[in-house]
């Protein structure tokens, strides 16, 4: 059984910059799709593919903004390592989920990052610019892989066990420190 889900977003209008007075356009967007689908397997089995793209500013000196502004995002919008926020980007994410039994699954994701923009830099899971474009016409961030173990140990208790790695790209070793990074974490959640 195939399912999808299409988000669009547009943000649109004027502004004016506190540091220069002037009036500005804003017209930014963001369009994510994520299709998958259940496989005929003895575990019940998802396979899918999310793709998201993401708004990037094409002049940081036009006085216009073209950076999509998530407003309120998740920290882990791309995983629990969270390095990465939804801005200037271009991203594929295969996932595959798979439950072992009814209380113990397992996730796998893969993620791709590239800059929407090249005069764009790259930001944080806040929406703060964490570096910003460098002169660098490298559009490839970085890939980041993750794996969740969860099991329900009852209708209470649950844990889960989360390893990441994101591999340094293009754009990081062209713009400055580009270091890998891991990331482990075990998590109880107590339910009343």
């Amino acid at each position: 059984m195939w399912d999808w889900n299409t988000e669009f977003i547009g943000q649109f209008g004027e502004f004016t910059a506190n540091a220069t007075g002037r009036p500005g356009d804003l017209l930014a967007g963001a369009l994510s799709f994520d299709a998958g689908a259940n496989l005929p397997l003895s575990w019940r089995t998802r396979l899918g593919l999310k793709a998201d793209f993401i708004t990037g500013d094409g002049d940081s000196g036009d006085g216009d903004l073209g950076t999509f502004n998530p407003l309120y995002p998740r920290g882990s919008y791309f995983g629990d390592i969270g390095l990465i926020g939804p801005a200037n980007l271009l991203v594929l994410m295969p996932t595959l989920r798979t439950h072992f039994s009814p209380t113990v699954f397992l996730d796998l994701h893969g993620a791709g990052f590239w800059r929407q923009s090249t005069a764009d830099g790259i930001y944080g899971g806040g929406g703060n610019r964490v570096r910003g474009p460098g002169g660098s016409e490298e559009r490839f961030i970085g890939t980041q892989l993750n794996a969740l173990v969860g099991w329900s140990i009852s209708r209470n208790f649950s844990v889960e066990f989360n390893y990441a790695h994101f591999f340094a790209g293009a754009f990081l070793a062209d713009t400055g420190p580009s270091e890998d990074v891991d990331y482990l974490a075990a998590t109880l959640v107590v339910r009343f």
